[in-house]
């Protein structure tokens, strides 16, 4: 939680404060000599500077000891400093109750910040148990002072997307408000619940003038999808190839998150991959393509993984290579998702880019069908062919009658083909392997 909004931090500058000259001299002597004579804007101001480095080195323990000094002078602000600080760990040990200690003291006196850090504390469960009744009031409240970031937090808690059953007319209500006063986040979530599938009345020009806001701000996720708006949104009149290249080449040379699924920065590195690989929104350019999904793939990206496979297979940018090809085809399908394992298995029983290999196809056919039933129906298709395995119509009614439960329409028809060539006895056994396969897949089929 941020001690403050962008606007709120006041620089305690003392009369007369010049510059100093040398090194030797303590920056903030004044500002220190205004907080031991009991000054508490001057305690907070100052242990805001040593806790975030401000013109001295980082100094959290230093900072505590000001905080604790305003706080218990009864400065809001100070209260407020001094609960992030418990909330963060600066200085002392985390804990989320005396955090909220504090926030609480400060939102009592009416200092919006603080109202919205007790708020999150209330939603997050941290220091209290989760209570969204309490952390709707203190948002409201420091929300009708102006603090754009509870503005923002009630717009979170209305947002239908994240899964809260809400009211996204709402949502978009409060994300305006917090935007319209330049908070990044908002202008992120509001430009993103204007794209299309959302709820609202879906306005590409709307979303990208708020994308934009907050890309201008360093907001990476904003950067990510205002360069996918640019390059692939449905309204052509947006694109714009060289603008999109720009935004999304911010995001992809970012040093990659740690936090796993909100790695923006690899994404985006895919996302330049495809756009040059394709060359709908700029000139094709093979080896720009490959120099992204390479990035991409060493960031984990199993779709620029898969692309490489691509490039190898058809000789696009890279002399063709089939060795490399499946290398790059079989760690995505090995890592990713079982689409991957699908593709893997499409190519080697089509030849597609990959000489024809049925055995191949169907090893990978039998990862991707535990969760895919277009898989189960190749199998199936497999089976009755006798295409990299022995003909044998009971597992080709096996698996087709597992796709078809799936909702596979062109398996519930081929089922009739497979019990043509069957015995009674040979249907019964093939119903019976259904049951028990249908029964060890995820979620009890395809």
């Amino acid at each position: 939680m941020n001690e403050q909004t962008p606007d709120d931090e006041t620089v305690f500058v003392s009369k007369g404060m010049q510059p100093v000259p040398t090194d030797n001299v303590d920056p903030l002597s004044d500002l220190r000599q205004a907080a031991e004579a009991g000054d508490a804007t001057a305690q907070v101001t100052l242990g805001i500077s040593l806790r975030e480095g401000k013109r001295v080195a980082k100094g959290c323990a230093e900072a505590l000891k000001w905080f604790q000094k305003a706080a218990e002078f009864g400065d809001a602000r100070g209260r407020n400093a001094l609960g992030v600080a418990y909330e963060q760990g600066e200085g002392v040990k985390k804990d989320y109750a005396t955090a909220l200690k504090w926030y609480l003291m400060a939102a009592e006196q009416g200092y919006a910040p603080a109202q919205t850090n007790a708020a999150l504390a209330y939603q997050r469960g941290a220091g209290a148990p989760r209570d969204k009744i309490k952390s709707e009031k203190w948002f409201r409240l420091a929300a009708a002072q102006g603090d754009s970031r509870a503005m923002f937090w009630l717009g979170r808690m209305f947002d239908d997307a994240l899964g809260n059953g809400g009211d996204n007319a709402e949502a978009c209500k409060w994300y305006l408000a917090a935007a319209q006063k330049g908070y990044a986040p908002a202008q992120f979530h509001l430009g993103f619940i204007l794209l299309p599938g959302y709820g609202l009345a879906s306005d590409a020009n709307e979303a990208a003038r708020w994308l934009l806001a907050a890309a201008e701000q360093g907001h990476s996720r904003a950067q990510l999808n205002l360069g996918l708006l640019l390059s692939e949104g449905e309204d052509l009149s947006i694109r714009n190839g060289s603008e999109s290249v720009k935004w999304l080449r911010k995001v992809a040379e970012q040093q990659p998150s740690l936090r796993g699924s909100l790695n923006w920065s690899s994404s985006a590195q895919e996302l330049l991959g495809e756009i040059f690989a394709s060359g709908e929104v700029v000139a094709t350019d093979y080896i720009e393509a490959k120099k992204w999904f390479l990035l991409a793939a060493q960031n984990g990206r199993s779709g620029a993984k898969f692309r490489l496979g691509d490039l190898y297979a058809y000789g696009h940018g890279v002399p063709k290579n089939e060795e490399q090809a499946q290398k790059w085809y079989r760690e995505a399908a090995e890592k990713g998702s079982f689409d991957y394992a699908f593709r893997l298995a499409k190519k080697f029983q089509e030849g597609e880019g990959l000489r024809r290999d049925f055995p191949e196809a169907v090893y990978w056919f039998r990862i991707a069908a535990r969760f895919c039933e277009k898989a189960q129906f190749e199998l199936g298709s497999m089976y009755f062919r006798g295409d990299g395995v022995p003909k044998d119509f009971v597992w080709a009614h096996v698996w087709w009658n597992i796709a078809a439960a799936a909702g596979h329409f062109e398996a519930r028809q081929r089922l009739v083909a497979a019990e043509i060539n069957m015995t009674t006895e040979q249907k019964a056994e093939a119903m019976k392997l259904a049951r028990d396969l249908y029964a060890t897949l995820p979620a009890g089929g395809g």
